[in-house]
């Protein structure tokens, strides 16, 4: 046997067990099927991948400054100022200066601006239309601005802010539809977002509904938050396997009732996590902000949110804080959040063409471009096992070709295929990477069968 020849079957048994291995021997290996066709479930907004601004108060050490570096290979393209404290204007009002570092920020890593304007700061309706309208002014002098949003969480101001008013409905309906008809006599060409609910339906209580009775001509996009767990410590591994199916209920949910008085309007997740609570004091769970099954959550939910038609954005809480919340610590080093998001964003391509559960702890995100290059991401929740999934394209998609990849456990991991299957990469996200402060790993991987 010449050496050529052996290496030649070396080179072959690696390229057999990364990307077409059913068994390996003291390897504890499940298996799924996948089919997928070039059928397009939803096509993403420019839009689509977004963040928040936060923590560019001076007086908390404004932790956001000098990020911009960090956040350029996320490729947002929509960046809110937004959150309790800017509803409040509390320590910091949203002066000059915060507008002007804001607005260069945006142009500094490719995004839309979102400015959230207060209600919560001042104590009536009057005020409050003409704190609105002056700092829109004061902004549009020298900023572009196309979106706006008024308030934020409503539905929690009892808790958040209770001095004010705005705990009662009505009073809250009176000063966000007078502040809303403010903003559109003023600035005819900017799209209002509202009413970013915490919680659209907190504690078996429907707020959209009643939102939507009496706001829904002053609005031009519904605006929510989705966080699954109250508190840190009730974010579990379990939460997070198990929130698939209520993330799906809650898009199905929100799409119904909002087309029952707009149909169409645009929906914005201006923000999101597993929890809203990351007091680094307090107890946490192992799916707490921070831990790989936190950044496989977020996994799942870019996944079936790049599924639903007429969503605008997808906004995380948010880039950089002193608590857990954030896609980077103090120190700028990224969490696994970072790293889960930043794969989808460079890597979902724009028509999303398969998004399904295959298995309890295996789901497949597949996506597609015009000229027929492809991305699949698998998400394996499975902590001991790997999973060989049988991938097979049909309709001529990557030439109708069959392939069998071997996915890691705990593991995000995303192939790369394109047209003329010439290119093939594979990048996983695992537990190993997470202990060795590695990002994602990239692999070349071979197409054996078809």
């Amino acid at each position: 046997m010449s050496n050529i020849f052996f290496y030649g079957l070396f080179f072959c048994a690696l390229a057999l067990f990364s990307s077409c291995a059913k068994s390996v021997k003291g390897y504890n290996i499940k298996s799924a099927s996948v089919t997928i066709e070039p059928v397009i479930l939803n096509t993403l907004n420019p839009l689509f991948f977004g963040q928040n601004y936060w923590l560019w108060i001076k007086e908390w050490g404004n932790l956001i400054s000098g990020t911009e570096k960090h956040v350029k290979p996320l490729n947002i393209k929509f960046l809110r100022a937004g959150g309790e404290m800017n509803d409040q204007e509390i320590p910091e009002s949203l002066s000059l200066d915060f507008m002007s570092r804001f607005a260069s920020y945006c142009s500094n890593v490719g995004a839309q601006p979102l400015l959230q304007i207060p209600l919560a700061s001042r104590p009536n309706v009057q005020e409050r239309i003409t704190r609105a309208t002056n700092l829109l002014n004061d902004y549009a002098k020298n900023n572009p601005l196309q979106y706006v949003s008024i308030g934020n969480e409503p539905d929690i101001y009892s808790i958040t802010f209770p001095r004010t008013d705005l705990i009662d409905w009505n009073k809250y309906i009176n000063s966000f539809t007078n502040t809303a008809a403010a903003v559109r006599e003023s600035f005819p060409n900017l799209r209002i977002l509202g009413p970013d609910f915490y919680n659209w339906n907190l504690l078996g209580f429907d707020r959209l509904t009643p939102f939507l009775e009496n706001c829904a001509d002053y609005i031009d996009a519904v605006s929510l938050h989705y966080y699954p767990a109250w508190y840190n410590s009730m974010a579990t591994h379990d939460l997070a396997v198990n929130d698939f199916n209520n993330i799906v209920n809650f898009y199905t949910s929100v799409r119904k009732i909002m087309d029952k008085y707009k149909p169409g309007m645009p929906l914005i997740i201006t923000e999101c996590q597993i929890t809203g609570s990351g007091d680094p004091s307090k107890p946490k769970g192992d799916a707490s902000l921070g831990t790989l099954s936190a950044g496989l959550w977020m996994a799942d939910f870019i996944g079936i949110s790049s599924a639903q038609k007429g969503l605008l954005s997808v906004m995380p809480w948010s880039i950089c804080e002193y608590w857990l919340n954030s896609f980077l610590n103090p120190d700028h080093s990224p969490k696994p959040v970072f790293t889960v998001y930043r794969m989808f964003s460079n890597y979902a391509l724009p028509h999303m063409i398969f998004c399904k559960k295959v298995a309890e702890d295996i789901r497949v995100y597949a996506y597609m471009d015009n000229a027929g290059n492809v991305s699949v991401f698998c998400l394996n929740w499975n902590k001991e096992s790997s999973y060989s999934v049988d991938l097979s394209f049909k309709g001529k998609l990557l030439r109708n070709t069959h392939l069998t990849y071997v996915f890691k456990p705990w593991a995000l991991t995303c192939l790369t295929i394109s047209s003329d299957l010439a290119r093939k990469k594979s990048y996983t996200y695992s537990m190993a990477e997470v202990n060795s402060g590695e990002g994602m790993v990239s692999n070349d991987f071979t197409i054996c069968s078809n």
